[in-house]
């Protein structure tokens, strides 16, 4: 039946009546609803005072769970002080929790076609992950700096002059010495280490005691 004027005066005439004498269309309850276990139990709560100290309620409690403690074996969640471990609803939802997690990490490849994978799981060990270098990178920069530079024998070598003793003086004196003439007999004994100037020899002699000098951290002038 095709929507007409007079089909729809006559469907707001309806409802208009109805609304009047108050009949509704609710849906009748055939059943109460029975109290569900799953819901948290209201605590019992007593406004009256005590008569006993704090203290003698946890002696109390923990005669209580001592002697408990001797007759049946002792739960891991049960505590000195009277506190209860999960109860059996507790417990029925942690298996029914874990049994829907199973299930649905087996559903979830059958239903879809990229597969969602398990939630991570709390208080996990942490996994230890090995630090990536690069293929392209250098050897020296993987080093530690004195594993590339020589590493000083002591302090005194980055000390100034002024700060060393008199007989730090005197050996750094000696050892630029016994390089000056080192360098010299050297060049004598080479082939050809005769020919140039004494001024020549002299200078390279100087430039060989003066780099023996600055590996020390000290300048000294012949």
């Amino acid at each position: 039946m095709a929507p007409s004027e007079e089909s729809t005066r006559s469907i707001e005439e309806v409802i208009r009546a109805r609304c009047k004498d108050g009949l509704w269309d609710d849906v009748v309850r055939r059943a109460a609803l029975k109290p569900t276990d799953f819901r948290p139990k209201p605590a019992d709560l007593s406004l009256e005072k005590s008569d006993k100290g704090l203290g003698d309620e946890y002696a109390a409690a923990f005669e209580t769970n001592a002697r408990t403690s001797e007759e049946m074996p002792r739960t891991p969640l049960s505590s000195v002080l009277g506190s209860k471990g999960a109860d059996a609803v507790a417990k029925a939802h942690e298996e029914a929790r874990a049994l829907l997690a199973k299930l649905d990490s087996r559903l979830d490849p059958l239903f879809s076609f990229h597969y969602a994978p398990p939630p991570a799981k709390r208080e996990a060990p942490a996994v230890s992950l090995e630090e990536k270098v690069p293929t392209a990178l250098a050897a020296s920069s993987t080093l530690a700096p004195e594993e590339v530079y020589g590493r000083k024998r002591s302090d005194k070598a980055l000390a100034d002059r002024a700060e060393l003793s008199q007989g730090e003086r005197k050996a750094l004196r000696s050892k630029k010495k016994r390089a000056f003439f080192s360098s010299m007999q050297a060049a004598s004994q080479a082939p050809g280490g005769l020919a140039g100037s004494k001024r020549q020899r002299v200078a390279d002699a100087r430039k060989a005691a003066q780099g023996a000098g600055a590996a020390d951290g000290a300048s000294f002038k012949l």
